[in-house]
């Protein structure tokens, strides 16, 4: 029984995890994630040749 409670507690603590980080999404008309993931932030990542999350070789950002 003490299982199914940690589970139920667990479930329930990722799913208002998961609420919080998509309430842009849910509740602003055309919502998106933001935030600096392009590798030009990052010069260790330019170092590698690893491009953009969004696939292009050049940055939006840039």
């Amino acid at each position: 029984m003490a299982i199914l409670k940690l589970l139920l507690i667990t479930i329930m603590l990722v799913f208002f995890a998961m609420l919080g980080l998509s309430v842009r999404l849910i509740f602003k008309s055309k919502g998106e994630f933001r935030g600096s993931s392009c590798n030009s932030y990052s010069q260790d990542l330019k170092d590698r040749d690893i491009g953009c999350g969004c696939g292009s070789t050049g940055c939006i950002a840039e």
